[in-house]
This record gives structure tokens, sequence and C-alpha cells, in this order.
């Protein structure tokens, strides 16, 4: 009986020991993650340059330009899910999208279109046309990070969407006066540019570098009053905090 006594408690103690080691592992595994998301930037703030482009099938010649361009800035918040490596992050922010092409853009009762297209190469008096959006965005990611203990920063992946809120519209041309004088033309407000938008976005970084992508699911125009035009980015940002 005495043998019997002595063998369980032998084996209560082993078990014993190997909860207490897988328990230790566990803690340690948490505490690295719960330090990486204390002592890492958690990306709340964002500085975004942006090259922003059209897709569209005009067959007239409209063509947009490579420096078409924009420039953003976010301030997103950083929720931990529970005690793993990721985290769900909404924000606020800012975005502003200028599309430079060869048009000559206008809008009427019918909607907004390019008339006339330009040579730009061989027409000296059209320097370029722009068009320009201002927007107040909601994003929201999922975001997964890793931290390399040889650099103390982290790979970090974030998948998400985001909406936006037109706030102003813009139209510039810029054409060649007298004596090579340039003449600008504005035009502000046009009411067949859609409101709102909507799209997701992709994001990889490594430290405060990140490079980002983002596709708007709905059309630049209102249907049935312009092209069929849609926006998409691809841009790079820097973050802190």
């Amino acid at each position: 009986m005495r043998n019997y006594f002595l063998v369980l408690i032998a084996i209560l103690a082993f078990n014993f020991n190997i909860s207490a080691q897988e328990t230790t592992s566990t803690e340690k595994k948490e505490n690295k993650i719960k330090k990486t998301f204390e002592s890492e930037s958690k990306d709340r703030l964002f500085l975004v340059l942006n090259h922003d482009n059209l897709l569209h099938k005009e067959t007239n010649g409209f063509k947009t330009q490579w420096y078409s361009r924009g420039i953003g800035a976010y301030f997103m918040w950083d929720f931990q899910i529970k005690k793993s490596r990721f985290s769900v992050a909404p924000g606020v922010g800012y975005n502003f999208a200028a599309y430079y092409h060869n048009g000559r853009m206008q809008e009427d009762s019918s909607g907004i279109s390019f008339p006339t297209i330009v040579d730009l190469k061989n027409d000296n008096t059209y320097k370029r046309g722009r068009l320009a959006v201002h927007y107040i965005e909601v994003p929201i990611e999922l975001r997964f990070r890793h931290m390399f203990k040889n650099t103390n920063m982290s790979l970090k992946l974030a998948v998400g969407i985001k909406g936006s809120v037109k706030v102003s519209t813009t139209a510039k041309e810029v054409r060649t006066g007298p004596n090579d004088y340039a003449k600008h033309y504005n035009t502000a407000n046009f009411k067949d540019i859609n409101t709102f938008r909507v799209g997701p976005t992709f994001r990889v970084g490594y430290g405060p570098f990140n490079l980002l992508a983002y596709y708007n699911l709905m059309p630049l125009f209102k249907k049935g009053k312009g092209p069929a035009m849609t926006p998409f980015s691809i841009g790079i940002a820097f973050t802190t905090l």
C-alpha cells in the first residue's frame, strides 16, 4: 500500500512540474507579446504620400499623368486583441488626391465630361489639367506585428477598410499666355463627383516605414453623370507614436 502511495505522489509531482513548466512558458510568451505592444510604436500617427490614379476605359485619348499624387494624415487608436499579436485600430484622417490629366473638364446638366483632349507633347499653349478632391476619412485596420530581437523593430501587416466623405473638389487648367506667362483657370465644387467612397486597404511595414495600397469600390463620378473612372492609390506611410 505504501508503494502505491509513493507512486501516486510521484505521478502528481511530475504532472504538477509539467503544468508549472507549461504555465511558465505560456506566461513568458504572453509577457513577450505584451512587451512588444507596450514598448513598440502603435502606429497612431500616420503621414501618407500616395501615387493616386484612375482606372478607366476611355477611348477618346484621355490619359492620367504619372505624377498624379496625394497626401494624407491620420490618427488611429490601437486595441490589442486579448494577449495575441493582433490588434484592431480605428481612426480618423484627411486625404487629398490630385489627378493630373490631358483633358479639358466641364460639367453641365448631363454631367461631367472631357470633350477636348490635348496632346501635351505638341501643344505648347496647354500645360496640364488637374482634378483635386479633399476627403475626411474613417479607416479601420486589423493588425499583426512581430518584433525582431536584433533590431527591436517590428514587421507589421494590416488589412482594413476606409470610408470617405468628400469635403470639396477643384479643377484647374494651366495654359500659356503672352510671353509664356502661365494662366491658371480654377473651377470648384462639382456636384457630380460622388460624395462618399469606400474601399479595402492593405499595409506592410517595418518599423516606421510602410507600403500601402487602396482600391475604391465606387466610381469617381455619380452613375450616368460622367465617364467610368475608379480611383486607386499606392504609396508610402511614415508612422510614429
